[in-house]
């Protein structure tokens, strides 16, 4: 937890003077208070950090999150702080317990499911609107993704890779809402994939699904491309739901 801590105060200690700067500018930009800029830009910078080291593994499941070391930490004030957690409340990666404060949210299976129902609403929209404007050099950077991922033993880097693969194949869909919206989702399920893919029978799988996936949008098959990334989230969905189970 303390090295945790030490990388939050690496990061706040050489990014607040630019946050601060930024912040001039946005309050003269849009007539607010200084003061109101300057808190949010900081809740925002170590939402940041916190929601890297719960995506990474720095922070586990249930782990608590001490709201008063955190702010004697960073020289901040706790409503700072409860500001940062109240943002990755909202996308679900923390919740506050009754008598126990913030933690890091536990995922059930159930939920997992529903996340990846919502996924395939979303995921196979973007494909659709991204598809017909991918470029032959596009094609050359996803094969070379499934090359990297084909030989990839260390579940970080494969999270990393499984990621860059739907981003690229999203990356023309102009829809800023529905990117985010996706972005969310997926670190509520993404996270699980650093810790178990190795207990997961999932990479064999995943592999060949995002060739065939590649495929079908080389070919502009858009129909065939959204029922492969369908079939492919909703098998993804399920094999996270009976771990969790376990």
């Amino acid at each position: 937890m303390k090295y945790f801590y030490d990388c939050i105060q690496y990061t706040f200690d050489n990014n607040v003077y630019f946050l601060e700067f930024g912040c001039y500018i946005n309050a003269m930009k849009n007539n607010i208070r200084l003061d109101e800029c300057i808190k949010k830009s900081l809740s925002e910078s170590i939402s940041d950090s916190l929601r890297s080291a719960i995506m990474t593994g720095s922070l586990t499941e249930g782990t608590q999150i001490k709201q008063d070391h955190m702010a004697q930490q960073f020289n901040v004030s706790i409503s700072v702080i409860r500001e940062a957690l109240k943002i990755l409340e909202g996308e679900g990666l923390v919740e506050f317990l009754p008598n126990h404060g913030a933690a890091v949210a536990k995922l059930s299976s159930e939920e997992a499911l529903d996340i990846f129902a919502i996924r395939v609403l979303l995921e196979t929209e973007a494909l659709a609107l991204s598809v017909p404007r991918l470029t032959a050099e596009d094609y050359q950077e996803l094969e070379a993704v499934l090359v990297e991922e084909g030989t990839c033993t260390e579940p970080q880097r494969y999270n990393e890779l499984n990621s860059l693969f739907h981003e690229h194949l999203y990356k023309y869909c102009t829809n800023k809402r529905l990117n985010d919206l996706i972005r969310l989702q997926h670190n509520n399920v993404g996270r699980y994939l650093v810790f178990y893919l190795d207990k997961m029978e999932f990479k064999q799988h995943s592999d060949r699904e995002h060739l065939q996936l590649l495929e079908a949008c080389k070919a502009k098959d858009i129909t065939r491309a959204k029922k492969l990334l369908k079939q492919h989230m909703q098998k993804a969905g399920k094999q996270l739901a009976a771990f969790l189970r376990k």
